[in-house]
């Protein structure tokens, strides 16, 4: 359908008394975020709001470059591959060690990556492997040359492989730990990252504490603390009231109202987020490829980007990036036409329109108000006519009904994959390096926001929400433009630190 993708913008906002911005970053940061995780293995992890946690307790065998998708070294210090493109040779750091003090050597990967793609592994059912599965689709088998020294075999050469296995997902784990109790290694992960858990009142709080044994450049806080904040309002009003340090995601609505805020800091950087609407093409009408094309005439990406995202989007035109290694600008592209929507319909024997249903969360992983945007999408469609049917799930009743397909899907919206490597222990966070969905498009040069302060003193924000735009509001604004195929979105994309 339409590639409704905005691209990505992570919004980092930080809130600061002047007096204390330059001093030494305090021991603990408070960090209030859309979801809390439902669980911290990094090969079970579907939302970016795990993978930001997770990235702080596990490391990859490389990573990418601060504001970049250039690989460069993480676990492996360096890597060869043969001249066919099948063998991947890396070669380990010495001298790492798991949380749990057991060495990070060549069969901790071969366990972590075993474990997703090889059936016959002992550990193939302690998990329910999800995008990771894909990540490694190319692997064939993970053999240990020697303590240090890991080879991967592939199925058929893979050019993406780096950017692959730069991804949170694929962070390697202690073997000790995950085999002495796999059922409780989701809530209690060992990995070899900058911190560690400390504690987990579900529902409530996530603590980090600094890893201070670790290899490399360590973490600035001592303790990091993340809360789930699943309304962007309440969000914004903690942060206001010093009960968080940091938020994230920020709806593009509050973005100039904060850069006036006395105190307030806004961080901005490129990112890469998509979102898009995709189609169950196994299932009429989408198995004909007008229908699709009509769809995709139908939404108005130009004035959602506009008018909903505040300039801190793009239309999409492709399925990948601009500035990424394979972007293809040649493609072709389906600007918004309510008239050549109407007239595909009817050459494709719907000329007094269709019904559908479009499966939509509610929140979740970078969601950017997900209920809303579709209610205006919906209002865009039926302008052509589509009487599209809203159903809503919780963003887990949502993954599991998509991945089971437990009826037709006939229209689902979804969210981009997060890609390496977002946290923010670095105290400035960077933007999140997000994958794309097979059926995604986006664009890299929006802006990245967010929102963070330091406690002290200085000025303090009367407890409370006012001023705060309500979505209601935003929803009714963005409806009184459905004759021209405004979509609406009140949030940003996830903020982060890559290493």
């Amino acid at each position: 359908m339409s590639r409704l993708t905005p691209f990505a913008a992570a919004l980092v906002i930080v809130l600061h008394a002047t007096s204390i911005s330059a001093q030494t970053p305090r021991d603990v940061l408070v960090v209030g975020m859309e979801a809390e995780p439902p669980g911290l293995d990094p090969g079970q992890a579907l939302g970016i709001h795990t993978l930001r946690v997770t990235a702080e307790i596990f490391e990859t065998l490389v990573a990418t470059a601060p504001d970049s998708t250039d690989t460069v070294p993480g676990l492996a210090e360096s890597w060869t591959t043969s001249a066919d493109g099948l063998a991947w040779t890396f070669k380990l750091r010495k001298g790492v060690r798991f949380h749990d003090g057991t060495a990070l050597d060549a069969n901790a990967v071969k366990f972590t990556f075993d474990r997703i793609i090889d059936p016959s592994h002992p550990h193939a059912k302690s998990g329910k492997w999800t995008f990771v599965t894909g990540y490694l689709s190319s692997v064939k088998a993970v053999e240990v040359l020697d303590p240090q020294t890991v080879q991967l075999q592939l199925k058929y050469p893979t050019g993406s492989l780096l950017a692959l296995l730069a991804l949170p997902n694929c962070a390697i784990v202690s073997p000790t730990a995950f085999a002495k109790s796999p059922a409780d290694f989701d809530a209690k992960p060992v990995g070899s990252g900058r911190y560690k858990v400390e504690s987990w009142e579900r529902g409530s709080r996530l603590v980090l504490r600094r890893n201070d044994d670790y290899w490399g450049s360590k973490g600035k806080p001592q303790t990091l603390v993340y809360r789930g904040l699943a309304e962007a309002n309440a969000r914004v009003a903690e942060l206001l009231t010093g009960g968080v340090d940091l938020i994230l995601p920020i709806p593009p609505d509050f973005v100039a109202r904060l850069e006036k805020t006395s105190g307030v800091t806004v961080h901005k950087a490129p990112g890469l987020t998509v979102w898009y609407v995709g189609f169950n093409v196994e299932k009429k009408p989408f198995t004909d490829r007008r229908v699709r094309q009509a769809f995709s005439h139908a939404v108005n990406r130009e004035a959602i980007t506009r008018d909903i995202l505040k300039g801190t989007g793009i239309p999409a035109i492709g399925p990948l990036l601009p500035g990424t290694w394979a972007f293809e600008p040649n493609v072709r592209k389906y600007p918004y036409d309510a008239a050549a929507a109407r007239r595909l319909l009817a050459e494709a024997g719907y000329p007094n329109g269709l019904e559908t249903d479009l499966w939509v969360p509610e929140s979740g992983s970078g969601m950017q108000a997900p209920v809303e945007m579709a209610t205006v999408i919906q209002a865009n469609l039926a302008a052509v006519g589509v009487k599209a049917q809203l159903k809503t799930f919780e963003w887990g009743s949502y993954l599991g009904k998509v991945r089971a397909a437990a009826e037709p899907v006939e229209l689902q919206q979804l969210r981009g994959r997060p890609a390496p490597r977002p946290g923010p222990s670095d105290r400035r966070p960077r933007p999140a390096r997000r994958a794309l969905p097979p059926s995604a498009t986006g664009d890299r040069r929006g802006r990245a926001h967010g929102l963070r302060r330091p406690r002290g003193p200085g000025r303090r924000h009367p407890r409370g929400r006012e001023g705060l735009p309500a979505p209601s509001q935003r929803l009714r604004s963005a409806r009184g433009e459905r004759d021209e195929g405004v979509a609406a979105s009140r949030r940003r994309a996830v903020p982060a630190r890559r290493r």
